[in-house]
């Protein structure tokens, strides 16, 4: 059972076409989600800026629509992109360059919500994407990275 989309939800969400507004929305999120799957790597077609801005938007877009309407292509893209996440090394969570790398122990930011949520609303929308392994290293990045991260973030701030 998903945390980030209930059984009802879901159901709504099949309701779109009853709408005209939700169905513009609806439309609006699969065509996005579908656009971000044409692009390579972590970097989204028409932006202009570091994948780490917009990576949230486009992983829990994509989940979602892979959620509600699968499409086989968006499921290999979205695999391959939160696996790419999931094993960005630590300097990639902390954030870019103009962020404090060198506090001891290290302090996430902004970016690294963006990543950390971003990757857990894939594994939790979409679980079936992911060998057991897979599940294994997106729990260890989860639990390794991101939440002492945040964590010290918390601390701090």
């Amino acid at each position: 059972m998903s945390l980030f989309l209930t059984e009802s939800e879901h159901a709504a969400i099949h309701a779109y076409n009853t709408d005209p507004v939700f169905s513009n929305l609806y439309w609006g999120l699969v065509n996005r989600a579908k656009e971000y799957g044409t692009a390579p790597g972590l970097e989204c077609i028409g932006t202009d800026t570091e994948f780490r801005h917009h990576v949230l938007e486009y992983l829990s877009d994509a989940a979602l629509v892979c959620a509600v309407a699968p499409d086989d292509r968006l499921k290999v893209r979205l695999r391959h992109t939160a696996l790419d996440v999931a094993e960005l090394p630590l300097d990639d969570w902390i954030g870019p360059f103009f962020r404090d790398h060198a506090s001891k122990p290290p302090r996430g930011h902004l970016e690294t919500a963006h990543l950390a949520v971003g990757l857990a609303i894939v594994y939790d929308l979409v679980p079936e994407l992911f060998s057991e392994d897979e599940k294994e290293r997106i729990e260890c990045t989860l639990r390794e990275k991101a939440i002492p991260l945040c964590r010290e973030w918390l601390k701090r701030n």
